[in-house]
């Protein structure tokens, strides 16, 4: 049961990752008035959610 919670949250948290890079795309306004704390911030989650998701992934399909 945990592991599939982890790995929902993991989808979940992939999707809102796709989402804010579509925004960014869209809509670029906001990107140089954010503060680069909040930029930096937003990569590194980026960053922990891609190698929690490829973990994820190769511990589902090596089953």
């Amino acid at each position: 049961m945990g592991n599939t919670r982890h790995f929902y949250m993991f989808i979940l948290a992939f999707v809102l990752v796709v989402a804010l890079t579509i925004y960014l795309i869209v809509d670029s306004s906001w990107y140089n008035t954010v503060h680069p704390a909040f930029l930096l911030f937003m990569y590194v989650g980026i960053a922990v959610v891609s190698f929690g998701m490829r973990d994820e992934m190769l511990d589902r399909f090596e089953k």
